[in-house]
């Protein structure tokens, strides 16, 4: 699990418009390359994904070329503020549209879930609960648009079943197999409870 401790992590970038990040944050990593980046039509994550995706940064060029994409996971992006949480659900819708060149999937990593996108169609998910890695625990939710979905390996699985919020959405579903499906007519957040 994760600690408060976030200076363990080999950061190297701070990315956003320093509109109210606290001086003793930035004194805490001295070795991180700072960019400031002034749009106020987007957040601090948007900004950092666009820097990510474009970046000349050995690292990520290098990770690009090899896997053609680099998965980001985003590190208590949902807690705090809760119009900062909405957005970072948006950004996972946001992602799935329009990615920048080189990022691949986004996860928002939280002290006790993993979410994800799901993307139109079928998904395979692998789900290691029995390594103690997830919980069984798992939900599914349209945020965007209604869709229609049908799952495998839950306890309680869909059959071609429209959600929608506010109306149906399936939440505390139990995990049994080591590979879920999920099958949808439109994007959803997926989550897993972490272990």
């Amino acid at each position: 699990m994760l600690g408060k401790d976030y200076r363990s992590f080999d950061l190297h970038l701070i990315c956003g418009d320093m509109d109210s990040i606290r001086p003793e944050v930035l004194d805490a990593f001295p070795d991180a390359r700072i960019v400031r980046d002034d749009d106020q039509y987007s957040t601090d994550l948007t900004k950092t994904l666009r820097l990510l995706g474009c970046s000349h940064e050995s690292a990520f060029r290098n990770a690009a070329s090899k896997h053609e994409s680099i998965d980001v996971a985003i590190f208590g992006g949902l807690d705090g503020r809760a119009d900062q949480a909405l957005s970072q659900l948006h950004q996972l819708y946001a992602s799935s549209k329009a990615k920048p060149g080189g990022i691949g999937d986004l996860y928002l990593v939280t002290a006790s879930s993993v979410i994800m996108l799901l993307e139109k169609g079928l998904n395979r998910i692998r789900t290691p609960v029995a390594s103690g890695c997830f919980t069984e625990m798992a939900g599914i939710v349209p945020l965007a648009r209604p869709a229609t979905l049908t799952t495998r390996g839950f306890e309680w699985n869909l059959d071609n079943e429209e959600m929608e919020f506010g109306q149906f959405i399936s939440t505390s579903n139990h995990i049994i197999d080591g590979e879920v499906e999920v099958e949808t007519t439109e994007p959803v957040i997926f989550t897993l409870e972490l272990g």
